[in-house]
């Protein structure tokens, strides 16, 4: 019982510091919890510009910062200044369309709204802010932040009515 009430615990400080959860949980999100013996994790899949891909347990109780954080880990980006350079965002894949999402967002509540709506999406994480320095001590780090600004240019070329900014 130590362990359960821990994690009682943990998702009651979560509450108070981010606020409670906007939407109800969802069917599968209940059914999970009581059918499945306690399952209270969803290997969340999320996007990394140039096709990476990383599984995360994701809990009913995990916001958005808390991803940012271990994918960036994953990109050897320890400092917390650097981390806050990056935004976890959802693309609805029907309609090319991008949304930021907030540091204190629930992950499961956005998930739910999005698949109630029946929508296709992915979550994305994306460099927004550029003050730190690019560094050459990751090799996933250096492939996701080329595709990132390949994408931002190629789309930005592509959109583009007047080219004039190109001339030297």
């Amino acid at each position: 019982f130590l362990g359960t009430a821990f994690i009682c615990l943990q998702n009651l400080v979560k509450t108070f510091k981010y606020g409670g959860r906007q939407f109800l949980l969802s069917g599968n999100e209940i059914e999970a919890i009581t059918v499945i013996m306690g399952k209270t994790l969803k290997r969340q899949l999320y996007h990394l510009p140039g096709g990476h891909r990383k599984v995360i347990n994701t809990r009913s109780v995990t916001v958005v910062e808390e991803i940012i954080q271990q994918l960036c880990q994953e990109l050897n980006i320890r400092s917390a200044a650097e981390q806050q350079e990056f935004c976890l965002c959802y693309i609805l894949e029907s309609e090319d369309k991008l949304k930021m999402l907030a540091n204190d967002e629930y992950v499961m509540d956005i998930c739910t709204e999005l698949e109630h709506n029946q929508k296709q999406y992915f979550l994305l994480l994306k460099r927004t802010v550029w003050i730190h320095p690019l560094r050459m001590d990751n090799a996933l780090y250096i492939d996701v932040m080329f595709f990132q600004v390949l994408f931002t240019f190629s789309f930005t070329l592509i959109n583009s009515n007047n080219l004039n900014y190109l001339r030297i």
